[in-house]
């Protein structure tokens, strides 16, 4: 086993910092601001019921769907007002995390 530590740079407002570089930290997935236009599960979930069809005009806080995960239902409501685009989920459908459940325009 290598005892060889590898340290980087960092600067933040104008400190340079000097921490150890892991291979953890080396392989983790970029990060990618969310896309205010997608909705997607946070946990994996059953499709209860879906309110809304394509081309429906939705405003912030209305109702789009109901998840079901570990026998609490949850409400999905639209983050800013829009016109729904796609529905990709049906009732009775099983979701997984961070699956794409509809999309607004």
């Amino acid at each position: 086993m290598s005892d060889e530590r590898e340290f980087r740079q960092l600067e933040l407002d104008d400190t340079a910092y000097s921490t150890l570089y892991t291979r953890k930290f080396a392989q983790r997935k970029p990060y990618q601001p969310a896309d205010p236009r997608q909705v997607r599960t946070r946990i994996p979930a059953m499709v209860v019921s879906v309110s809304v069809q394509p081309g429906r005009r939705v405003r912030r806080g209305e109702a789009l769907l109901v998840v079901e995960a570990m026998k609490m239902r949850n409400e999905i409501t639209a983050h800013h007002d829009g016109v729904v685009a796609r529905v990709l989920v049906t009732p009775g459908q099983m979701v997984a995390k961070d699956e794409l459940l509809l999309e607004l325009e």
